[in-house]
């Protein structure tokens, strides 16, 4: 979800008190991927949207799919759904042990694709919810 990274990299720089391009000098690469995404895509107008209102910039984002080289790269894989965990899987099986659901119950972020802002909104709250608790989980072990 190109809105879950960037909430997830503003949360970052906040942390630090850096600028995106610094984060990997703390250890953070973050980006985003998806099991079925089409290459070079722009995020929905929706998302940008509700990304602006965050006080995060979505205008430049293009979609990448997700492939063996970053899998191999990734320390983490985060999925927004049970059904992307699945598919990362059964297309990367080594990617197992380092793959998991953004919600840690286990619970599926609703894909706002195609919906209303209102739904996009919703889902961005959802995912600075679950994203302040990966956060707190970063960084209390």
């Amino acid at each position: 979800s190109p809105l879950a990274e960037g909430i997830f990299v503003k949360a970052l720089m906040e942390r630090f008190q850096c600028q995106a391009d610094d984060l990997p000098a703390h250890g953070f690469l973050p980006g985003s991927a998806g099991v079925s995404a089409m290459n070079g895509e722009p995020a929905s107008a929706e998302a940008v949207e509700i990304a602006r209102e965050l006080n995060v910039d979505l205008s430049n984002h293009v979609s990448t799919p997700l492939n063996a080289l970053l899998v191999r790269q990734a320390d983490q894989l985060i999925c927004m759904t049970d059904n992307h965990l699945q598919m990362l899987n059964s297309s990367f099986p080594e990617a197992q042990s380092k793959a998991r659901l953004l919600n840690r119950e286990g619970q599926d972020l609703a894909d706002p694709f195609g919906q209303s802002i209102d739904v996009y909104r919703s889902c961005a709250s959802q995912i600075q919810s679950d994203l302040d608790a990966l956060l707190a989980e970063l960084f209390d072990a």
